[in-house]
C-alpha cells in the first residue's frame, strides 16, 4: 500500500535493505554462518523485495564487514540489472564496492558517503539524513529535536548548492506502520 501510494503521488520509491543483520542471531562474523545468511536470508529477501516491490531505488547497508565477493554481490546485482534495468543503487554493497563502482556500475551507482555527508568531491552522491535526530522511531524525541520545514528547505538548498545529486530522507515508521506525526 505504501509503495503504491508513493507511485500515485508520483514519488519514487526507494526502499531500504540491511545486508549485515544489527540485532539477531541469524548473522555472524563466522564465515559460516555469514554465507548461511546470505544464501538462505539475503538473497532471497533481496529479490523478494525487488519482484514485489519493483523499487525505483534499492538502498542497501551494513555492507563494512565483507567484500562483494562474500555478500555475493556482483551476482545478485547482475540479475538485479537483468529484472529493471532502470534502477538505481547505492555504494554500500562491499567494504570494497567503491573500488569497481565507476567502471562497471557508473550509471546505476551514487556516492552514499557518511550519514549527513553535506559536501562531496564525487560527481553523484547523496545527502542522507533524518528529519528527527533517529533513524528509526524514537517515542522519546522530543518536539525541538525534529527538523521543521523551513529548516529541511535550507538545508537541501544547501546541498545542492554543494553539488548534492540525491536528497534522502529518512522516516521511521512505527512498528504498526503509521507514522511520526512530527514526521508526517
Amino acid at each position: 500500500e505504501f509503495t503504491d501510494a508513493c507511485r500515485i503521488a508520483g514519488l519514487s520509491v526507494g526502499l531500504y535493505y540491511s545486508l549485515m543483520e544489527f540485532t539477531t542471531e541469524r548473522y555472524s562474523k563466522g564465515k559460516i554462518k555469514v554465507q548461511k545468511y546470505i544464501n538462505n536470508v539475503l538473497i532471497p529477501q533481496l529479490k523478494e523485495i525487488v519482484i514485489n516491490f519493483n523499487p525505483d531505488i534499492l538502498w542497501t547497508d551494513g555492507d563494512w564487514h565483507h567484500t562483494m565477493e562474500t555478500w555475493h554481490s556482483e551476482k545478485f546485482l547482475d540479475w538485479l540489472f537483468s529484472v529493471n534495468p532502470k534502477i538505481i543503487i547505492n555504494d554500500r554493497w562491499g567494504k570494497d564496492f567503491k573500488s569497481i563502482r565507476d567502471s562497471k556500475y557508473k550509471k546505476l551507482a551514487y556516492c552514499t558517503g557518511t550519514d549527513r555527508l553535506t559536501d562531496s568531491k564525487e560527481s553523484k552522491w547523496e545527502y542522507v539524513g533524518t528529519i528527527g535526530l533517529s533513524w528509526g522511531y524514537d517515542q522519546f524525541q522530543l518536539h525541538s529535536d525534529y527538523k521543521t520545514a523551513s529548516e529541511i528547505k535550507l538545508l537541501y538548498n544547501k546541498l545542492v548548492t554543494n553539488g548534492c545529486g540525491r536528497f534522502t530522507l529518512n522516516i521511521g515508521p512505527k512498528s504498526d506502520g503509521t507514522l511520526d506525526p512530527y514526521e508526517e
